[in-house]
């Protein structure tokens, strides 16, 4: 993932300087680990000083990503955004090295969750979450040494959701909408 966002921040600085307007806005959505990728780009683009569009606009809102088999899944069990993974053992880290990334100042952003219960707030819900991230997690909240600073006004939480229902599922969109507040056009769906 902090691979993955070094480079997300490196295309959007490109994009943004080679854009023929002026860009006064980009939204990103990320779903699974792509909100932590996304969350990787913001920091690495701030980080190394960048003039690209996230460090110069409000908006910015990631809420999570597609999962691969991979070494992201490795980062994802300790929540890695930065290289922090090096310290580990290629073949598997027991340890979390990971050090809290504040999020972007000046941007917003939300995270959307789903339960497989009705009930978006039962505790079985709450353990199983959508049968692979629990809400907690989902929300920036896992264990004593992760907290990311997500209000409740920035959060949604739906019932009767499994993970891959987050991708297109009607109620997730309109959480979306209401979040983002009139931000995103009407038929811009897609």
């Amino acid at each position: 993932m902090s691979d993955n966002g070094g480079e997300l921040a490196r295309l959007l600085d490109e994009l943004t300087a080679a854009w023929p307007g002026q860009v006064r806005e980009i939204l990103l959505v990320g779903h699974s680990m792509g909100g932590l990728v996304i969350r990787a780009a913001c920091h690495y683009g701030s980080e190394d000083g960048a003039q690209w569009a996230l460090s110069q606009l409000p908006e910015t809102r990631p809420f999570a990503d597609l999962l691969t088999g991979s070494s992201g899944i490795r980062d994802l069990r300790h929540g890695y955004i930065l290289d922090d993974w090096a310290a580990c053992d290629p073949g598997g880290c027991q340890h979390n090295h990971r050090r809290d990334v504040p999020l972007l100042p000046g941007a917003s952003h939300y995270a959307i969750s789903a339960v497989i219960t009705a009930n978006p707030e039962s505790p079985l819900g709450t353990l199983v979450g959508d049968l692979l991230v629990q809400p907690a997690s989902a929300h920036g909240r896992r264990g004593p040494r992760q907290h990311t600073p997500f209000s409740v006004e920035e959060t949604r939480r739906h019932g009767g959701m499994h993970h891959f229902d987050l991708l297109n599922h009607p109620d997730v969109w309109e959480s979306m909408r209401s979040l983002l507040g009139g931000t995103v056009a009407a038929g811009a769906q897609s």
